[in-house]
């Protein structure tokens, strides 16, 4: 884990209208190689208007996400995961497990 590459978590409030419908994903995501990584991951689905949780997991390559379907849809998730190494030193993508 390089210093330069630390993140700080984001905690999010979520709101009334996010709660009234919860699904549930897993997500598999490769290019994770750190805690850091895993960070980023996390910031870049919670950034996302329905997602209530997302807890990520460097280790298992996983992504386990709460969201509101009829506020997000699955491609806005996958994207996100792709958006958190648009910084030109890491690449970052996902894939659907389990709906």
């Amino acid at each position: 884990m390089n210093d330069n590459c630390h993140v700080e978590p984001v905690q999010k409030t979520v709101t009334p209208e996010e709660r009234k419908m919860v699904k549930r994903i897993l997500l598999a995501v490769r290019g994770m190689g750190c805690p850091n990584c895993a960070i980023r991951v996390h910031n870049s689905l919670v950034a996302l208007k329905g997602v209530i949780t997302a807890y990520v997991d460097h280790t298992a390559g996983t992504a386990e996400v709460e969201f509101n379907p009829h506020i997000v849809a699955i491609p806005a998730l996958v994207g996100a995961v792709a958006e958190a190494g648009n910084d030109g030193r890491h690449a970052y993508s996902a894939v659907p497990l389990i709906e």
